[in-house]
Protein backbone atom coordinates (compact mmCIF):
# COMPACT_ATOMS: atom_id res chain seq x y z
CA UNK A 1 0.00 0.00 0.00
CA UNK A 2 2.94 2.63 0.98
CA UNK A 3 4.28 2.02 -2.37
CA UNK A 4 0.81 2.89 -4.06
CA UNK A 5 0.69 6.14 -2.29
CA UNK A 6 3.92 7.33 -2.65
CA UNK A 7 3.86 8.12 -6.14
CA UNK A 8 0.57 9.99 -5.55
CA UNK A 9 1.45 11.86 -3.00
CA UNK A 10 4.72 13.61 -3.83
CA UNK A 11 7.19 12.21 -1.55
CA UNK A 12 10.70 11.82 -3.10
CA UNK A 13 12.80 8.77 -3.37
CA UNK A 14 16.11 9.66 -1.55
CA UNK A 15 17.82 6.62 -3.04
CA UNK A 16 16.79 7.76 -6.41
CA UNK A 17 18.23 11.02 -6.26
CA UNK A 18 20.97 9.81 -4.25
CA UNK A 19 21.57 7.08 -7.62
CA UNK A 20 20.87 9.33 -10.29
CA UNK A 21 23.50 12.59 -8.78
CA UNK A 22 26.23 9.71 -8.26
CA UNK A 23 25.78 9.05 -11.55
CA UNK A 24 25.41 12.10 -13.47
CA UNK A 25 29.01 13.34 -11.21
CA UNK A 26 30.82 10.01 -12.41
CA UNK A 27 30.33 10.36 -16.10
CA UNK A 28 30.20 14.41 -15.36
CA UNK A 29 31.64 16.12 -18.61
CA UNK A 30 33.59 19.51 -18.99
CA UNK A 31 30.45 21.44 -20.20
CA UNK A 32 28.19 20.33 -17.36
CA UNK A 33 28.92 23.37 -14.99
CA UNK A 34 25.54 22.44 -12.91
CA UNK A 35 22.42 20.33 -13.24
CA UNK A 36 19.77 22.34 -11.04
CA UNK A 37 16.04 22.16 -10.60
CA UNK A 38 16.38 18.04 -10.92
CA UNK A 39 12.47 16.33 -10.69
CA UNK A 40 12.22 13.25 -10.98
CA UNK A 41 8.48 11.57 -11.22
CA UNK A 42 7.70 7.74 -11.22
CA UNK A 43 5.19 6.40 -13.16
CA UNK A 44 4.99 2.61 -12.42
CA UNK A 45 8.50 1.32 -13.73
CA UNK A 46 8.51 4.37 -16.12
CA UNK A 47 10.28 7.24 -14.78
CA UNK A 48 10.04 11.38 -15.81
CA UNK A 49 13.09 13.14 -15.02
CA UNK A 50 13.17 17.36 -15.38
CA UNK A 51 16.16 19.47 -14.82
CA UNK A 52 17.96 22.51 -16.12
CA UNK A 53 21.63 22.12 -17.32
CA UNK A 54 24.33 25.01 -16.90
CA UNK A 55 26.68 25.04 -19.88
CA UNK A 56 28.89 28.00 -21.08
CA UNK A 57 28.03 30.75 -22.19
CA UNK A 58 30.01 30.91 -25.13
CA UNK A 59 28.23 27.61 -26.58
CA UNK A 60 26.85 30.21 -28.74
CA UNK A 61 25.19 27.60 -31.10
CA UNK A 62 22.05 25.48 -30.26
CA UNK A 63 23.41 22.31 -32.08
CA UNK A 64 26.04 22.48 -29.62
CA UNK A 65 23.61 22.77 -26.81
CA UNK A 66 21.48 19.91 -28.03
CA UNK A 67 24.89 17.58 -28.19
CA UNK A 68 25.15 18.08 -24.56
CA UNK A 69 21.71 17.69 -23.81
CA UNK A 70 21.59 14.31 -26.07
CA UNK A 71 24.73 13.21 -24.39
CA UNK A 72 22.99 13.45 -20.85
CA UNK A 73 20.32 11.63 -22.52
CA UNK A 74 22.20 8.62 -23.53
CA UNK A 75 23.97 8.23 -20.00
CA UNK A 76 20.37 8.67 -17.70
CA UNK A 77 18.74 5.99 -20.20
CA UNK A 78 22.21 4.02 -20.47
CA UNK A 79 22.20 3.83 -16.21
CA UNK A 80 18.80 3.86 -15.53
CA UNK A 81 16.92 2.04 -18.71
CA UNK A 82 15.27 2.77 -22.07
CA UNK A 83 12.08 3.73 -19.81
CA UNK A 84 13.48 6.91 -18.60
CA UNK A 85 12.07 10.33 -20.11
CA UNK A 86 14.62 13.29 -19.86
CA UNK A 87 13.25 16.77 -20.04
CA UNK A 88 16.46 19.31 -19.98
CA UNK A 89 16.09 23.00 -19.38
CA UNK A 90 19.57 24.78 -20.90
CA UNK A 91 20.97 27.33 -18.72
CA UNK A 92 24.07 29.63 -19.83
CA UNK A 93 26.58 30.42 -17.11
CA UNK A 94 27.39 33.32 -15.41
CA UNK A 95 30.46 34.34 -13.09
CA UNK A 96 29.15 32.66 -10.50
CA UNK A 97 29.08 29.63 -11.67
CA UNK A 98 32.90 29.57 -12.16
CA UNK A 99 33.08 27.77 -8.70
CA UNK A 100 31.06 24.58 -9.99
CA UNK A 101 32.88 24.88 -13.33
CA UNK A 102 36.26 22.26 -13.49
CA UNK A 103 36.87 23.45 -17.28
CA UNK A 104 40.69 24.00 -17.59
CA UNK A 105 39.88 25.14 -21.04
CA UNK A 106 37.81 28.17 -20.43
CA UNK A 107 39.20 31.29 -21.32
CA UNK A 108 36.82 33.44 -19.27
CA UNK A 109 36.95 32.16 -15.86
CA UNK A 110 36.02 34.79 -12.79
CA UNK A 111 35.95 32.84 -10.08
CA UNK A 112 38.08 30.03 -8.65
CA UNK A 113 36.54 26.62 -9.23
CA UNK A 114 35.55 25.18 -5.28
CA UNK A 115 33.06 22.13 -5.81
CA UNK A 116 32.75 19.71 -8.52
CA UNK A 117 29.70 17.54 -7.33
CA UNK A 118 26.35 17.63 -8.46
CA UNK A 119 23.69 16.85 -5.85
CA UNK A 120 21.60 17.78 -2.93
CA UNK A 121 22.94 20.41 -0.88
Amino acid sequence: MRNATVGIMDEYDKNLLKNLFYYFNKKRNIYWIDIHHLKIIKYGKDLHVDCHLTIPWYFITIKKANEEVNNLTKLTKKNFGSKVELYVHVDTCSKNHCIFCFNKLCQVIHNIFQKKSFGIY
